[in-house]
């Protein structure tokens, strides 16, 4: 009988497809490669969004400073000259009675001129404030607030604030600040009107001045007021220079300061009649006279007050004009100098 013989087969082991397996070298190399490039991309984009953000904020902040400043300048130029009725642009010197003969030439009711002039320009090196350091020429506003009868005030008056009595012929400051002490009978007698006290306007003396420059290192636009004892009060900060934020400071940066000019403009032809053309005059000098003028008043349609003040502030670095060089523009007009505005046909 034959053995049947059976062949061993030998079945070799199954690999696991769904078995895990290892990272090579090369494939970890090529994966960490990838994840530095990835990382780089993000941190390059977050620095940049970072800078574009610091750099828009501070451009923002400088906007806004900028149209506060306007505001303020604007409002004050608007003022400017007005004592209730009493209009500076249309007066002349000798409708004043200024007794504050201590007083700096910025709270002087009138000048050595005579015409009134609502604004003035006080240069650099003779405006004297503590601890500021100015780097342009001073513009000065002036104008009273409260207009009420002396018998029926529209705003408290503080102690020893400046004042200025008035009608609408004329303005008289008296020798003290304050109500204390003032006698009405001759403030009224100097306003031509003796004995009607009842008529008497009462008003605070504003001076408002603005000028670039520096207190404690830091540069800017600064603006200052007339306080009790003839002395300007402390500089109020309205606008800085665009601030370079250390995210997007480099070493070649320079410090930017602020520099202020005026412009001032004229009405140098008003016309009387209908469909002619009046002409303005730019100028960058103050006038304290009306050309071509002989009278003791002020003839009509002209005036020794500017029309407008055009104001450049420009921020430069290092105090250079450079390509990088911001220039701001603010324009106010003056109530009362624009005498085409105000004709009559």
């Amino acid at each position: 009988m034959m053995k049947q013989k059976y062949t061993k087969n030998v079945i070799a082991p199954c690999k696991d497809k769904t078995a895990m397996s290892g990272f090579s070298l090369i494939e970890f190399l090529i994966a960490s490669a990838l994840s530095v490039i990835v990382l780089i991309a993000v941190g390059t984009g977050y620095l940049s969004s970072r800078k574009l953000n610091d750099g828009t904020n501070s451009r923002l902040a400088v906007q806004q400073d900028l149209r506060h400043a306007s505001n303020m300048i604007v409002r004050d130029a608007h003022m400017a000259g007005l004592f209730g009725c009493f209009n500076m642009s249309s007066r002349m010197r000798a409708d004043i009675v200024d007794n504050q003969s201590s007083a700096q030439e910025a709270f002087r009711l009138a000048g050595s001129t005579d015409y009134l002039i609502p604004v003035k320009e006080i240069p650099a090196g003779q405006f004297s404030v503590s601890g500021f350091i100015p780097n342009s020429p001073v513009l000065v506003f002036r104008y009273g607030v409260g207009t009420g009868s002396i018998n029926n005030l529209t705003e408290d008056i503080p102690d020893n604030a400046p004042l200025v009595y008035g009608n609408c012929n004329k303005l008289v400051r008296p020798a003290a600040d304050g109500t204390a002490g003032v006698d009405l009978q001759t403030v009224s007698a100097a306003l031509g009107a003796t004995g009607q006290i009842h008529d008497i306007s009462v008003m605070r003396y504003v001076v408002h001045a603005y000028a670039t420059g520096t207190v404690g290192g830091q540069p800017g636009l600064y603006r200052f007021r007339l306080e009790n004892g003839n002395r300007w009060g402390s500089p109020q900060l309205l606008m800085k220079p665009k601030e370079i934020p250390p995210s997007i400071r480099t070493s070649n940066d320079e410090d930017r300061i602020l520099e202020m000019s005026m412009e001032y403009v004229y009405v140098s032809n008003c016309p009387d009649g209908h469909g002619l053309s009046e002409r303005f005059e730019y100028t960058t000098t103050l006038k304290n006279s009306i050309s071509g003028a002989t009278t003791s008043t002020v003839p009509a349609n002209q005036t020794a007050s500017p029309a407008m003040v055009s104001i450049t502030i420009k921020e430069k670095e290092n105090g250079i004009e450079t390509k990088d060089t911001f220039i701001y523009n603010i324009d106010a007009s003056l109530k009362g100098g624009n005498v085409c505005a105000e004709r009559t046909f």
